[in-house]
């Protein structure tokens, strides 16, 4: 509420973007997700490494 308020830029730390179950995926869309998610987790853990 109070980020409405100030008119802030606001992102949330995680999005979410899903396959929809009903539409059925192929094998190359889980393993891109899973690429994804390794990227993003190898991403948070830069600072850490370069620190």
């Amino acid at each position: 509420m109070s980020l409405r308020y100030c008119n802030a830029d606001y992102r949330p730390m995680f999005a979410f973007h899903t396959i929809d179950s009903n539409a059925g995926y192929t094998e190359a869309a889980l393993q891109a997700i899973e690429q994804s998610a390794t990227d993003y987790v190898a991403w948070l853990d830069a600072p850490a490494q370069a620190a």
